[in-house]
């Protein structure tokens, strides 16, 4: 499968969980909803199943804490990258900036300050399934990624504006844009149809790759 084709079933694949959190969980013609539920989070599985599938990694954790030596506040990144017993990377998904409209330099910031100190630290994790613990060493060339998979819902100049500003973070924070021209939770168009006038940035989607073979 070629690398645009990944991308587009990444992208078609969230396109259908946005139509089925429309849903209520159980069949009942008296019960209906008014706000969908959240997908943020089986986003995160679908994203991290899509990286363990194009880069080389051992184990992807999700949603999971890190508590790291000489650090008094835990670390709560979405996905967390490794590699044996180093972190090698970690990653924030958005699925869109409107709740934050002017957010990203600020988020860039705060990622890029972090990561400042938690370089070649010691950390350790609890295990979600059986909450033991796992040591980890943090990588001296560790980075963050900021993941917003639609450009919609926001001002295109003023997003355009934060994208060029965030360039000053990079390599140890880095964000990518994903997708633009309709909003993948958009209404009244079909599955289909509605990837078909979604545009999928492929240099986007190859730079985010590219940060996990720099190391």
């Amino acid at each position: 499968m070629n690398k645009e084709k990944k991308y587009r079933d990444l992208i078609f694949q969230i396109i259908k969980l946005y139509r089925k959190a429309r849903k209520v969980k159980f069949n009942n013609q008296k019960i209906s909803r008014g706000r969908s539920h959240s997908v943020s989070s089986i986003v995160e599985d679908l994203f991290a199943k899509f990286l363990v599938e194009n880069i080389k990694c051992d184990k992807i954790f999700i949603d999971q804490p890190i508590s790291i030596d000489g650090l008094s506040n835990t670390s709560y990144p979405d996905l967390l990258i490794t590699k044996g017993n180093i972190i090698i990377g970690t990653c924030d998904l958005k699925m869109d900036m409107g709740w934050n409209r002017d957010g990203i330099y600020d988020l860039c910031n705060k990622s890029f300050d972090l990561v400042k100190k938690i370089r070649s630290k010691n950390c350790k994790i609890r295990s979600g399934t059986d909450k033991s613990i796992i040591n980890f060493k943090i990588s001296g060339k560790c980075f963050h990624n900021i993941i917003i998979i639609s450009g919609e819902n926001n001002n295109k100049v003023k997003l355009e504006k934060q994208r060029k500003e965030s360039l000053k973070f990079s390599p140890l924070v880095n964000v990518f844009v994903l997708t633009s021209g309709k909003h993948l939770n958009t209404y009244n168009i079909k599955d289909r149809k509605l990837l078909d006038m979604i545009n999928i940035d492929i240099n986007e989607f190859n730079r985010l790759l590219e940060t996990f073979t720099l190391l």
